[in-house]
């Protein structure tokens, strides 16, 4: 949920090219900190303006779901966005991720290829996308697939442009020991936010809202069985300050599937988002 900041500006007449996207996003705490990179991107003088390549490393010892999530939403964002015929942001209304394989052990990044699904426009108030996630080895890794809200660009439209990064930068290690170290009651996790979990709009991070929904529910469950698909829905934002409530709900406990529902709280009450992860636990 994550696309308008790389938007382009009113006075571009096109979606700005691959080095200007990735300098854009070197700035933000989530995909400056994994290293996202956009590789190409099609122009919108294209007559076919679907597809977009992008890369994120991935790092030893971490879940790669973290890298997955985020490269996966960040690429169908800006798939969604550079295809409009005039300049549009807008979050991630949901994400689906199909989970296929590991990555080849010694795989060093991911690679996703985001294909647009018809040719969105603001009158549509929306655009859909889907990906598809190999490793630097050529393994396929997963499928996703998001809908985007899409609405025009205007100078009040949230998101930094260019430069150095200001603030703390995510660091997978770091959200790993948050959350197995987090408080956890009554079937609920307790993660603290902060400024370093954040998108250019100044939320959550789209792709770290499905992966913390899933490995909150991994903890407070106990199951951790092979990954079949996890899917979100965003409701509202998620702040940078506080902390948000992961409540886990079983849906589905079979002898060898099982289907966990992990509704994220805000300090209000509030539900932000839900998570549905599907695992095979037999």
């Amino acid at each position: 949920m994550d696309a308008s900041p790389i938007a382009a500006p009113l006075v571009e007449k096109h979606f700005p090219g691959p080095k200007t996207v990735s300098g854009r996003f070197a700035s933000a705490p989530v995909e400056g900190g994994l290293g996202v990179r956009v590789l190409a991107i099609a122009d919108r003088r294209d007559p076919q303006p679907e597809r977009l390549l992008l890369t994120a490393p991935l790092r030893v010892g971490t879940p790669h779901l973290v890298a997955l999530a985020v490269a996966t939403d960040t690429a169908i964002g800006i798939a969604v966005h550079s295809a409009t015929p005039t300049p549009t942001s807008g979050p991630t209304l949901d994400l689906r991720l199909d989970a296929i394989a590991d990555p080849a052990p010694g795989a060093r990044s991911l690679e996703i290829v985001a294909e647009v699904l018809g040719t969105p426009t603001a009158d549509d108030r929306a655009g859909a996308a889907r990906a598809l996630v190999t490793d630097d080895t050529g393994r396929t890794v997963a499928h996703g697939i998001a809908t985007m809200v899409v609405e025009p660009f205007t100078p009040r439209t949230p998101g930094r442009r260019s430069g150095a990064a200001d603030g703390p930068q995510l660091d997978v290690s770091r959200l790993v020991r948050t959350l197995a170290t987090a408080a956890v009651a009554d079937d609920t996790l307790a993660f603290p936010l902060g400024p370093w979990l954040g998108n250019l709009r100044g939320s959550m991070h789209g792709g770290l809202v499905l992966a913390v929904g899933r490995l909150a529910a991994q903890r407070v469950t106990g199951v951790s069985g092979r990954t079949l698909d996890t899917a979100v829905e965003y409701l509202r934002p998620v702040p940078l300050t506080g902390t948000l409530t992961c409540r886990i709900v079983p849906e589905r406990v079979g002898r060898r599937f099982r289907t966990d529902r992990t509704e994220l709280v805000l300090p209000d009450g509030k539900i932000a988002a839900v998570v549905r992860s599907a695992t095979a636990s037999g």
